[in-house]
């Protein structure tokens, strides 16, 4: 398989007066002679990236290096190339103050972006005590590469002391205090460098941690309760020190906690160690794939201890990029527990129970639930938790995306069994645009379901789901927001009782500014909104998460935030409630040690995301979707148009990232794609931003600086690697049309993005027809195979082969399994390789990152198909147009032969259906492979007998409008086709007396039947009659289809009506621009009865609109209008109605734009 592009590496390549020429050897590695002048010099390596120890450390410097504990360190890297070439890496480690190294060590050979590790230091050649410094470069066999900035480190492998144990809360195997009541242990460290201790109530169970103060001691706050089997109160309390290196000191001896009986307290909300007092709960991601939970807990005093409940340990399964919990008291004992929801192998969510213990939490080691089927993802399911039916126990609620404009809420029982207890209609209101919480509005002691919807233009309704105890009702609108007031991506939804009265309220902490807080309120979730509190510049609301709990006692809930500090601490503030307003906040707790973030750092996908400026929360994007090079970027409204998408390509083993606006079609011929720019060279703070072609520039290539927010959501800094200078908003600009530019990087929001993932109306569910651009031709696998390993290629149309259509399923986040109707067999990446070139087979279908794609929209109505495991395009080799040229993968550039036409195709009835004969020539020509849906076998009659007929039984009466009899060779010269209700009595429907052969593609006037024949009358071969194929199909439901259309306007002559009813996703129709009303008409030829109208928007949505219909398109009826459209796909169900016209006349525009869908269909 040859590729005529220019590529990175895989040999010797020399480029010759713009030529490619590249040499396939064995063995030695010959390069092509060229002339002198058309050669291009060998690139250096590049620096090695992720250098580090493992486990990773901080890199220290020479005064403050990190401590490690061992003199045998293991370090890794990532070593890479600009021309893929193999590489070796040196490790370096010399004492600090000394001349020459102390250990260097060669890496074994390596290919270009791999991660790899050098053996073990042996021992002997590093000492305790003594500062190192440690560094790397990398070599191609000619150039040594930069190297690596030194880190610094020292050894300490003498573990801590046992610490001291003291308290008179809890005096060594004497009750002193109540049970339900919290009281303190204080540890003291035996050492000067201990930096945590480790604590538990097993000897081997150490799942607690608590970082040492300012004068090395430490609080381990405590609350015991009778054990429910035997009524006694004790524990057994077990303390490790650990130092700085990461040393653990040895267990200590137990420590005996005992109480005195008491009656247990009255229930508090968020209750971790069931004192009767709420505290504070804290999920952290510290990196490396460790996740802490953090328990803020209120002692009798009113002052609050932080200490690490459970610590996942690095690389511990729990990164919270893939990672969502919710806190509830799930077994009713008074103590708030904590659920995980995880990402597991083959798309399914497991959820893991850590159990509250009084002092720490006990992890569950079982799943609670595992989802028995693929295709649950994080990123479109959310994780709630309450009181649902009263029991006192929390439910866990699983709201699910539906991709129909809905979305489920299943609710999981004690018992572990999952339960849908409602599912909302199509395009009733679409779950990327819902924000739930769990309240209990009506104060009947069952918590309800509040979804707090987006309606776009700044517009928000809070939807009320009441709980019945086994089932939540159909959705009410508890308050509508004014257009234009609130917007939803600067609110946050959560729920509590702030006015006493027992009855849940809606709580809304917005963010005006950035530094801008304020709190809404909607009591018992309406009917009017109020501002309980809001001081400009006192609280950064995107650095801080939420909590409504009751932190005095008094009955009232109140406000509660978890804080970022700028060392990477953490601080508590609580806005107590005075049942009308939110007083000043008050810190209550700092922790400074906590050095970890409220979300993961941005865990990149490979998809194209959206950048929207903080301080405007308007989208960048490339000035009037222009496709010239040069053209400028700047920010406008977000509407998830291409031009404001960008594909993230991270460049090969190192932390940089390039950039590619998707609504363009690459630069055409010369296989490169289209980059975001920082001016060429511009050196110069104020230079625009430009798309330009990708090459090799430093000048398009960022580091993604992680600020805050959630991998889905994360606040970013762009920094370019030539200039070192941030994309910002020229002068901080708050207008549409203000230009991005560079700017000497700053902490001010005009720099600080927030990327979030592009989301597409369209969902692609069904079967379908993908034809490359480059060439028009149609994926299949080779000769129609249908085992394990078939390649894949483009072939000319085979009519409605089912070798050319495909099973394209949803698995959430735009990603899809491709399947093979023919064959069942889903669309792989050979070996699940990452490389390019790589092959694409068939192979059987499993939930693995092989079979996942990424189906995106691109250029000119066009689909952009990546591989999720390594971001690479679904590509025809060679860029080749003709027929035979086979699928590899390879790196995305967004040319013709990267982008795919995905047509649906209507359903062959006849497919897997019962066939009758006349006669069959052998088993080997059997009746039923004629509707196998596979070109490469077929029936025959008997040699040389005429008549002969075959028949397919559809199973029950069906209306057809068309027959598809793809013929071998020994064709039919005569024919009949024949229909019947029964299998008895025929009528023939269509003859042909000039057979020659091919495909015979037969429309009819749509009839019915349940038996369809065709009657051969005389052979055109001595041979027999032989059919590859025999498909049968049914008109297409949608009425509208290729019917004449009108429309008040368009936007340019390519966005005409006619593509609303065309049948594909990939092309639409736009009206005028910033105009209203616009309205677009289809005339279905005749009076039909309609009763659904199904429009798939673009971006630009109607808010409000009406379905009209009319029997002569001159006098219109209103039967539908909508005033809170939220886009995607919307279906308008009607009472059965005669009409020949439909009209959608949009009153209301949702965005600055116009009117644009890419279909209106009428069934």
């Amino acid at each position: 398989m040859a590729d005529s592009r220019p590529r990175t590496g895989g040999g010797p390549m020399k480029i010759v007066y713009g030529a490619l020429v590249a040499t396939l050897t064995v063995g030695l590695l010959v390069a092509v002679e060229v002339p002198a002048a058309g050669t291009v010099p060998n690139l250096a390596p590049r620096t090695p990236a992720k250098l580090n120890l493992r486990p990773p450390v901080p890199c220290g410097t020479a005064t403050a290096p990190a401590t490690i504990g061992t003199a045998q360190p293991v370090f890794t890297a990532v070593a890479s190339d600009p021309e893929n070439s193999v590489l070796t890496t040196r490790l370096t480690i010399q004492r600090v103050g000394a001349t020459t190294p102390t250990y260097e060590i060669n890496s074994a050979i390596t290919a270009s972006s791999v991660a790899f590790s050098w053996p073990a230091i042996p021992a002997g050649k590093l000492v305790p005590d003594v500062t190192y410094a440690y560094s790397a470069r990398s070599n191609d066999g000619t150039t040594d590469g930069p190297s690596t900035a030194k880190c610094h480190f020292t050894i300490d492998e003498t573990p801590p002391g046992l610490p001291t144990i003291e308290s008179s809360d809890y005096p060594d195997g004497e009750p002193a205090i109540n049970a339900w009541t919290s009281g303190r242990v204080i540890l003291r460290p035996a050492d000067s460098d201990v930096v945590q201790f480790r604590y538990g109530f097993q000897q081997d169970r150490l799942t607690g941690a608590v970082p040492v103060g300012s004068d090395g001691s430490a609080v381990v706050p405590v609350t015991l309760s009778p054990d429910p089997s035997t009524g006694i109160i004790r524990k057994r309390l077990y303390v490790a020190a650990v130092d700085r290196a990461g040393n653990p000191g040895p267990v200590s001896d137990a420590w005996s906690l005992q109480a005195n009986p008491a009656p247990a307290p009255a229930k508090a909300n968020q209750d971790v160690d069931g004192d009767g007092r709420s505290d504070a709960i804290a999920v952290f991601d510290k990196g490396f794939d460790q996740t802490t939970v953090w328990n803020l807990v209120q002692g009798n005093d009113g002052q609050y201890d932080g200490v690490i409940g459970w610590d996942s340990g690095i690389n511990g399964g729990y990164g919270l990029s893939r990672t969502r919990s919710a806190a509830g008291d799930f077994d009713g004992d008074g103590k708030t527990d904590v659920m995980l929801m995880r990402t597991e192998t083959g798309q399914r969510l497991g959820l893991y129970l850590l159990k509250a213990t009084g002092g720490a939490y006990e992890p569950r080691g079982q799943a609670v639930w595992r989802s028995s089927g693929e295709g649950w993802s994080l990123g479109t399911t959310r994780m709630l938790a309450g009181d649902l039916n009263g029991d006192g126990r929390d439910e866990i609620v699983l709201q699910r995306d539906t991709f129909d404009g809905g979305w489920q809420a299943y609710v999981l029982s004690g018992t572990g069994q999952l339960a849908s207890w409602i599912r909302t209609p199509p395009s009733s209101g679409q779950w990327a645009k819902s924000s739930p919480v769990i309240a209990d509005l009506d104060g009947d002691g069952r918590k309800d379901l509040v979804s707090l919807d987006d309606r776009g233009g700044c517009r928000l309704r809070a939807t009320f789901f009441r709980s019945t105890g086994t089932a939540f009702d159909a959705g009410t609108t508890k308050y509508d927001f004014t257009p234009g007031t609130y917007c939803a991506d600067r609110a946050r939804a959560t729920a509590g009782d702030v006015t006493g009265d027992g009855q849940d309220d809606l709580v809304i902490p917005y963010e005006h500014a950035d530094t801008d807080l304020g709190v809404l309120v909607l009591r018992s979730g309406g009917p009017t909104v109020e501002t309980w509190w809001r001081t400009p510049g006192l609280l950064e609301p995107a650095k801080a998460d939420y909590e409504i709990v009751d932190t005095t006692g008094d009955g009232r809930d109140d406000l509660v935030l978890v804080a970022a500090r700028p060392d990477g601490g953490r601080e508590l503030k609580v806005l107590a409630s005075t049942g009308t307003a939110f007083a000043a906040p008050q810190q209550v707790w700092t922790g400074a040690s906590v050095h970890a973030e409220t979300g993961p750092k941005a865990d990149l996908e490979f998809r194209s995301y959206e950048l929207v400026a903080r301080h405007s929360r308007q989208c960048l994007q490339v000035r009037g979707r222009s496709r010239s090079l040069d053209a400028v970027l700047d920010q406008g409204e977000c509407t998830g148009a291409l031009h404001q998408r960008f594909q993230l390509d991270q460049l090969p083993g190192v932390e940089q990232y390039q950039f590619h606006p998707a609504h363009l079609d690459g630069v055409k011929d010369d296989g490169k794609s289209t980059c975001v720019d920082l001016g060429g060279t511009q050196e110069s703070p104020g230079s625009p931003v430009l798309q330009q072609a990708c090459d090799a520039t430093s000048s398009q290539q960022f580091a993604i600086e992680y600020l805050d927010g959630f991998t889905k959501d994360a606040v970013v800094r762009l920094r370019n690697a030539h200039s070192g200078f941030c994309v910002g908003v020229e002068n901080a600009g708050q207008a549409i049309g203000a230009a991005a530019v560079q700017q000497t990087c700053g902490n001010g929001a005009d720099q600080q993005w927030i990327l979030r993932p592009s989301r597409n109306s369209v969902q692609l569910d069904g079967r379908y027809r993908l034809s490359a651009v480059k060439g028009g031709r149609f994926m299949e696998a080779a000769d129609c195979g249908t085992a394990d390993g078939s390649d894949l290629r483009v072939w000319d149309p085979r009519g409605g082969s089912a070798c050319q259509q495909w099973m394209i399923h949803p698995l959430g986040e735009d990603a899809y399994q491709v399947l093979g109707a023919a064959s069942g067999k889903a669309l792989d990446v050979q070996g699940c390789s990452t490389d390019n070139l790589a092959v694409i087979h068939l192979w059987t279908s499993t939930p693995n990152d092989c079979q996942r794609w990424r189906i995106e929209p691109a250029a000119d109505g066009s689909w952009s198909i990546t591989q999720t495991l390594s971001g690479k395009s679904l590509d025809v080799a060679g860029c080749r147009p003709e027929s035979g040229a086979d699928l590899i993968v390879w790196p995305y550039w967004n040319g013709p032969c990267q982008r795919w036409r995905i047509d649906k195709v209507p359903e062959n009835l006849a497919f897997g259906r019962t066939i009758t004969t006349s006669s069959q020539e052998d088993v080997q020509y059997a009746a039923p492979k004629v509707a196998d849906g596979n070109y490469g076998s077929r029936w025959a009659s008997q040699l040389e007998h005429d008549p002969e007929w075959i028949s397919v039984d559809l199973g029950s009466i069906r209306t057809i409008n068309k027959v598809s009899l793809v013929w071998e060779v020994a064709h039919a010269r005569r024919y009949t086709i024949q229909l019947s209700d029964d299998g008895v009595t025929w009528r023939t429907v269509h003859t042909r007396t000039d057979g020659d052969g091919g495909t015979d593609n037969i429309d009819l006037t749509p009839t019915t039947a349940r038996h369809v024949r065709m009657h051969g009358t005389e052979r055109a071969t001595e041979y027999g009659y032989s059919l590859y194929e025999f498909e049968v199909f049914a008109p297409d439901p949608n009425l509208a289809l290729n019917k004449p259309t009108q429309s008040s306007s368009r936007e340019t002559s390519e966005l005409g009506p006619a593509n609303a009813v065309d049948g594909s996703v990939a092309t639409r129709w736009a009206s005028a621009l910033e105009h209203d009303p616009e309205w677009i008409s289809v005339d279905l030829g005749s009076v039909r009865s309609i009763s659904k109208i199904t429009l798939v928007w673009e971006f630009a949505y109607a808010r409000a609109y009406q379905v009209q219909v009319s029997d002569n398109g001159t006098t219109w009826q209103t039967v539908h209008t909508r005033t809170d459209g939220d886009g995607g796909t919307e279906i308008v169900r009607l009472a059965p109605t005669n009409a020949r016209h439909v009209r959608l006349q949009g009153t209301e525009r949702a965005t600055g734009y116009g009117y644009s869908l890419y279909e209106l269909e009428v069934t």
